[in-house]
């Protein structure tokens, strides 16, 4: 088994609720850090998803809100195996930057 810790996921949230990013085969991520950026101008909210993009798959409180050039961290440990999901959506496109590092093995 091979370890390496890094940015596992980064891109901006979309406005509707989208598939973000999928462990790929043969991986298994231990997700450590999560942040969101608000670019801005102005107030944003965002909401998360694990394996799914319904309210049942919901990952973080629905509709967190970020200031205007504020940000968001979320610290823990998340495991997800190969084929599993993360998904999100932001009341503004391209406006909230998500970064996912953590440890990916292999």
């Amino acid at each position: 088994m091979a370890d390496a810790y890094k940015t596992l996921y980064q891109d901006q949230l979309p406005n509707s609720v989208a598939t973000l990013v999928t462990v790929g085969g043969a991986k298994s991520w231990i997700v450590k850090h999560i942040s969101i950026v608000n670019n801005g101008p102005g107030n944003a909210t965002f909401q998360l998803f694990r394996n799914g993009t319904t309210a049942a798959f919901a990952w973080s409180p629905p509709l967190m809100s970020i200031v205007d050039s504020g940000m968001a961290e979320w610290d823990g440990t998340e495991a997800l195996a190969s084929g599993e999901t993360f998904a999100g959506v932001a009341s503004v496109a391209s406006q909230l930057t998500i970064t996912i590092t953590g440890d990916e093995v292999s």
